[in-house]
């Protein structure tokens, strides 16, 4: 019975072990270093959706900030739509 063999490279085999470990242990005891990588305002002005990625890991995540300096968590679905 022969064995099929395919080379992987670096992207795909990322995928395959689910990223890369060390950024993962490193954000999990230093914690997350997020850059804005975008924004989005509503139409008022009134608040801005904010896009971070951290540095390290690449994990985003979405916040709104309100023009009174409050702040919340968003999704991607708020940013997007402005």
């Amino acid at each position: 019975m022969a064995t099929i063999r395919k080379a992987l490279n670096l992207k795909d085999l990322a995928k395959i072990s689910g990223g890369n470990i060390f950024e993962d242990i490193y954000c999990f005891f230093e914690g997350h270093g997020y850059n804005s990588v975008g924004f989005a305002y509503n139409d008022d002005h009134s608040f801005k959706i904010v896009k971070y990625k951290c540095i390290s890991c690449g994990k985003i995540i979405y916040e709104k900030e309100y023009a009174d300096g409050n702040t919340e968590s968003s999704s991607k679905s708020e940013f997007d739509k402005y």
